[in-house]
């Protein structure tokens, strides 16, 4: 597997060619991490298809970052009535391979769609918790496309009302699909 450097042997250091050093960690093999100054390189080895992600699954992904709402949620009556700004990032894991193949959106996931689907919920009805609202977002890409194995959905209240200098919070909500829910 090529790297930026060369080839990885397993049990090998790996060396860049400036003379440097890389840390690297292996998992899920093939995929392969090393962080040199900073920067982060991945690579993935392409076996024909989609290696799996722990053996149950795609490790292929579907992004939508920095989708921009005006909700309210948050557990304050004035966090409701005023309203605020939050971002969401969403992550669907999803064998993409097949879209690959035949360049057809019928094979992938509809990006606008996942869109407005977020949309409706993060300015919908309002949930106390950002935690409620991200476990909202995957639930509903489980029931939106049964391809989806595995979701990452990050909720950021923009300009939170706390006291003091603070751009956001958030949360980070990472669910599989049960595995009896998975289609074969």
């Amino acid at each position: 597997m090529a790297t930026p450097s060369g080839s990885f042997e397993e049990g090998r250091s790996i060396r860049p060619a400036h003379g440097g050093r890389f840390r690297r960690a292996a998992f899920l093999w093939p995929l392969f991490i090393a962080a040199f100054d900073g920067r982060l390189f991945i690579t993935v080895e392409d076996q024909g298809g989609s290696p799996p992600m722990d053996g149950h699954g795609p490790v292929d992904t579907v992004f939508l970052e920095g989708m921009l709402f005006f909700g309210r949620h948050g557990v304050f009556p004035a966090e409701k009535e005023k309203g605020g700004r939050f971002t969401v990032d969403l992550r669907l894991t999803v064998d993409l391979a097949r879209a690959g193949e035949t360049d057809a959106l019928a094979e992938t996931i509809d990006y606008e769609k996942i869109y407005t689907l977020v949309r409706d919920i993060v300015e919908g009805p309002p949930k106390n918790l950002l935690e409620a609202v991200a476990r909202d977002i995957v639930e509903a890409c489980f029931r939106f496309d049964p391809r989806v194995a595995a979701a990452e959905c990050t909720v950021r209240k923009l300009d939170p009302p706390f006291p003091g200098a603070l751009s956001a919070v958030g949360v980070t909500v990472r669910r599989r699909r049960p595995q009896e829910a998975r289609p074969h």
